[in-house]
């Protein structure tokens, strides 16, 4: 019928692609926007189960460890008018400790060899900052421990290769002047020393290439732990106080049951060298 269907033009038009040809392009990026949205939520669906996987797996891989009571713990320094301030502390090379605290006193190494500072534990204000000075050996202070068992009983060892047991007082009184007793001289320095931690009376003490065992009621040597290469730099007892392990130069650590052999039960080596 004259009037329908395209013109001559328009036939040729549409032949050559001018007219109908954006329609189609249009259908074929809507048709890849549809696959591409559908591998996408392909992959989030799978991405969401391995993330509901790994929570799941969380409580498990936690409840392998204990959680510390003390993770939320922070250290904060206590008001200015606790401070105990014009201490003249002193630098001593040696293994062993420079200050040690019983439950009523701390004990200090000061700025002058042999001479150790004592503080009082309880007080305020200008009573805690009293600084009493114990002049106890003739040579510097190694190493310093408090009983366990009396919080006023205080062993000292020395590079003058003493160790020397002190009866302090309670705070305000008069220091002593002399020992209550001395053990040895060894034959070089005492390096460290550290009393019993269940046993009144028992002491450990290290120098040279030697740890002795001493009780101190008796003033003797209980046992001798000798089987050291070199200088024992380190000497501490288990929790119990059945075992001593002892850290030494020769790059080995050890372990000794006194009460049943001098020789060390178990020996591991360290690698790397000891001070």
């Amino acid at each position: 019928m004259p009037g329908t269907g395209p013109s001559g033009p328009e036939r040729a038009a549409i032949g050559r692609g001018r007219i109908g040809a954006w329609p189609r392009a249009a259908a074929s990026g809507w048709g890849r926007r549809r696959r591409e949205s559908r591998l996408l939520s392909v992959h989030l669906r799978a991405d969401a189960r391995v993330f509901e996987a790994a929570l799941a797996a969380v409580p498990v891989a936690m409840s392998r460890f204990k959680v510390s009571k003390f993770r939320h713990t922070e250290a904060r320094p206590s008001r200015r008018e606790a401070w105990i301030s014009d201490i003249r502390a002193g630098t001593t090379p040696s293994c062993g400790n420079h200050i040690k605290s019983s439950c009523h006193l701390i004990a200090f190494n000061s700025d002058r060899p042999g001479v150790l500072g004592i503080v009082p534990l309880e007080g305020q204000g200008e009573d805690k900052r009293q600084v009493t000075y114990l002049g106890c050996h003739s040579d510097l202070v190694t190493d310093l421990d408090f009983s366990p068992f009396d919080d006023f009983l205080l062993a000292t060892g020395s590079a003058d290769r003493t160790v020397k047991l002190w009866r302090l007082p309670a705070p305000g009184q008069v220091l002593p002047s002399v020992p209550g007793l001395v053990l040895g001289p060894e034959p070089v320095q005492v390096e460290v020393l550290q009393f019993h931690p269940t046993t009144d009376g028992v002491l450990a003490s290290a120098a040279g290439m030697a740890v002795k065992v001493w009780d101190v009621a008796k003033q003797q040597a209980l046992t001798e732990l000798a089987a050291h290469g070199d200088l024992v730099l380190g000497a501490v007892w288990s929790r119990d106080g059945a075992l001593v392990s002892t850290m030494c130069k020769d790059k080995q650590l050890r372990i000794f049951d006194p009460r049943a052999k001098p020789g060390a039960s178990q020996v591991s080596f360290v690698g790397r060298g000891l001070a």
